[in-house]
């Protein structure tokens, strides 16, 4: 006749063996960036910051414009869509916010400053939030500013269910001067036609 005990005691093993291991304590958030205003990122907002007024975009009749906010610590894209770029240690970040209702924290990975004045800065989207099922995901932007601050090319690329689709949109100051004025009482910035110029559905 078989002991109980022994039994017993094994089948205690194994169902200690058996159970989930306890879930690893939550990792620690990142340090907090250190400003850092003669860094790449720092020279790259000073930049940001000098494009503040009307802009026209080339191909659309929506209005746009560029804004100092927070004191001047960041600055404030509208252009059918809202976005704010602001400094982030040595780098440049952005937050962007479409019509969709969904948002993309996007940070710089390279910033040069070419011969000539031209500065191109490459961003990807670290973060993104709120996404609409099937939505295409932003995955990054580069911006070029030409000398002088009167054009800004942004061109965006975004993933979706059919491959990579790259938009660009083009900024200029002085096409914003020789516009014709908008309706000061609009009480906000139109919404942006998703079939002229950006972020495709």
């Amino acid at each position: 006749m078989m002991r109980t005990a022994p039994l017993l005691a094994l089948l205690a093993a194994l169902s200690t063996s058996c159970k989930k291991p306890k879930p690893l304590p939550p990792e620690p958030p990142p340090p907090p960036s250190v400003a850092d205003p003669e860094s790449a990122g720092g020279r790259a907002f000073v930049r940001l910051t000098e494009l503040e007024g009307s802009w026209a975009i080339v191909g659309s009749d929506v209005p746009a414009s560029f804004e100092k906010v927070g004191r001047g610590n960041a600055v404030a894209q509208h252009s059918g869509f809202y976005a704010v770029w602001y400094p982030d240690g040595s780098r440049l970040s952005a937050t962007l916010f479409p019509d969709d209702g969904y948002h993309a924290t996007m940070r710089s990975t390279k910033i040069e400053e070419m011969p000539g004045g031209a500065l191109v800065i490459e961003m990807v989207a670290d973060q993104v939030g709120n996404l609409p099922p099937e939505a295409p995901l932003p995955r990054s932007v580069t911006l070029t500013l030409v000398p002088g601050g009167q054009q800004v090319t942004q061109r965006w690329v975004f993933r979706a269910a059919d491959g990579d689709k790259p938009v660009e949109l083009v900024l200029d100051r002085k096409a914003a001067a020789q516009a014709p004025p908008a309706d000061a009482a609009a009480p906000d910035m139109p919404a942006i036609d998703p079939t002229k110029v950006i972020f495709p559905h």
